[in-house]
């Protein structure tokens, strides 16, 4: 992820420099980089300038717009179970672009998107996200997960003497 966070930034820093030199600060002149009068002129140098300059902010969107390239993470380790899937992890669907769109999943290693969760008898409603992690073990299933509840009391019964010596002092 790292990798990816840096190019996107080193990415964004070059498309700044179209910002730059269509707003003048690039212009070796001071004479030059004055170029308020010429944005606003009605003219069609005016009308050229106003066009560059909206299509250079336009494409520094990957910058200021870029959820994707944070959210759109898929971990691979021993602790991701991803044997029983049909296929590998891909993006696809509406997003165009997996840089500036995050694509809401709940492939295997991929985070976790926000949901409101409640009981039959409404009360306060938590987000999924506030109760997974927090350093613990957290485990969603849906219709059927029965057989994971159990595993995980199997797992709790064998760990319970194990547990605090596991957790390290208090």
């Amino acid at each position: 992820m790292g990798h990816s966070v840096v190019q996107r930034a080193n990415d964004g820093f070059r498309e700044h420099c179209h910002v730059w030199e269509a707003s003048g600060m690039l212009s070796e002149s001071m004479d030059e980089r004055n170029i308020l009068d010429e944005l606003s002129a009605p003219t069609p140098a005016g009308e050229k300038r106003r066009i560059a300059l909206q299509t250079a902010i336009d494409n520094t969107s990957h910058e200021f717009h870029r959820l994707g390239i944070e959210m759109n993470r898929t971990y691979a380790s021993p602790g991701v179970y991803v044997l029983d899937e049909k296929e590998p992890f891909q993006f696809h669907g509406p997003a165009e672009d997996p840089i500036l769109y995050y694509m809401r999943g709940t492939y295997p290693g991929r985070r976790l998107p926000h949901v409101w969760l409640n009981k039959p008898i409404p009360g306060i409603p938590m987000s999924a996200i506030d109760i997974a992690g927090n350093g613990q073990f957290s485990l969603f299933t849906g219709i059927g997960g029965e057989v994971w509840k159990t595993a995980t009391d199997k797992v709790r019964e064998s760990l319970s003497g194990k547990m605090s010596t596991m957790a390290g002092p208090a």
